[in-house]
């Protein structure tokens, strides 16, 4: 079950709460994701500087495609940067940082898919606990 949470007054919520008590997806969200697993669509992120590689290397084993902003040479960018290139490319942003929580700096509008992890200590086995 993915909690619920609040955090600088932005709402975060347990997705599977979104249809709950609803009609459920529209034929189009169902057409979609049908179209993605026919296709076998690979989910496509950008891992900011404070990523950790291990979840990197674990997302690709998965079979996401993980780019690095050390890959595209924009190590030491403004987290705006960061946002701005996924939703250009298409990708998910996964980040440790919270600041993208702020919803004055990241409105959901202009960066829709943005995962911000918690891994506690950061090491190797409060990771993979996870």
């Amino acid at each position: 079950m993915i909690p619920s949470y609040y955090s600088l007054g932005m709402p975060w919520v347990n997705v599977g709460d979104l249809y709950r008590g609803e009609k459920g997806p529209s034929e189009r969200e169902i057409a979609q994701v049908l179209d993605y697993a026919r296709r076998r669509a690979k989910p496509r992120f950008l891992a900011d500087e404070n990523f950790p590689p291990l979840v990197g290397r674990i997302l690709e084993g998965r079979g996401g495609r993980v780019t690095t902003v050390q890959e595209i040479k924009r190590r030491g960018h403004p987290d705006e940067n960061h946002a701005a290139y996924a939703l250009a490319h298409g990708l998910i942003l996964v980040t440790c940082d919270r600041d993208y929580l702020d919803e004055r700096r990241f409105p959901l509008i202009h960066c829709p898919a943005i995962v911000v992890f918690d891994f506690g200590s950061g090491n190797w086995r409060d990771t993979l606990s996870l």
